[in-house]
């Protein structure tokens, strides 16, 4: 079939290989996405507890790259119990995939979602209080809440603006044409990253607030 797609909620970098990969692209898939989701071992296990072989999501990234995909990844900060240490290790991990390839990233708050385990323990915890507008905050670049007690969420927000600034500074050291690229994508509008559409719909706004002043 004659078609182009991407997989924007991630693949399972555990049962992904590279016949796999392979096969996918030539079924015309352009995208992928895998979501580490931390870069620290005990968030995974003991916080999220997700069975995540952070070797095995480079080794992902790192073929997809190299066969012509493109790529990105989901971190989640924030976390109860998390410390900063550990939110560095995903800035970290971060910049490693950078260096081998990855496109783009997102750094996003963890928000306590009813019916999770997470959220279970917070409403117990805080006695049941727990406010649904932290729900919307997931998205939102300007502001971060902390559900940890060790990191504030000022100390949050900062390490976000940090994770993104380092992501982006290790990409354009490492593959300059691939970030030419998403320039010149978002110059032609020709939306290939969840990155260039942002910046495509941030120039359309501004434009438009610029030529209605």
């Amino acid at each position: 079939m004659d078609i182009r797609w991407q997989t924007p909620n991630g693949i399972r970098a555990s049962v992904t290989d590279k016949e796999m990969l392979r096969n996918m692209k030539a079924a015309g898939c352009f995208h992928i996405t895998v979501a580490p989701e931390s870069g620290s071992k005990r968030v995974l296990n003991e916080i999220i507890k997700k069975n995540q072989d952070l070797n095995k999501v480079k080794d992902v990234v790192e073929y997809a790259s190299a066969i012509g995909l493109r790529t990105a990844a989901y971190f989640v900060i924030g976390l109860p119990g998390e410390t900063s240490k550990e939110v560095n290790k995903s800035i970290q991990f971060a910049c490693k995939l950078a260096r081998i390839g990855l496109d783009e990233v997102a750094f996003s708050n963890f928000i306590p979602l009813p019916g999770s385990e997470l959220y279970t323990k917070i409403v117990e915890k805080g006695n049941g209080k727990v406010d649904l507008k932290h729900l919307i905050s997931i998205a939102d670049l300007k502001t971060s809440v902390s559900w940890s007690e060790h990191i504030s969420s000022r100390e949050l927000q900062k390490l976000r603006n940090k994770a993104y600034f380092l992501f982006f500074f290790v990409k354009i050291v490492y593959h300059p044409i691939r970030f030419l690229k998403i320039i010149l994508n978002v110059l032609t509008k020709n939306e290939e990253l969840k990155t260039e559409r942002t910046l495509i719909t941030f120039l359309k706004r501004f434009k438009n607030t610029v030529f209605h002043q």
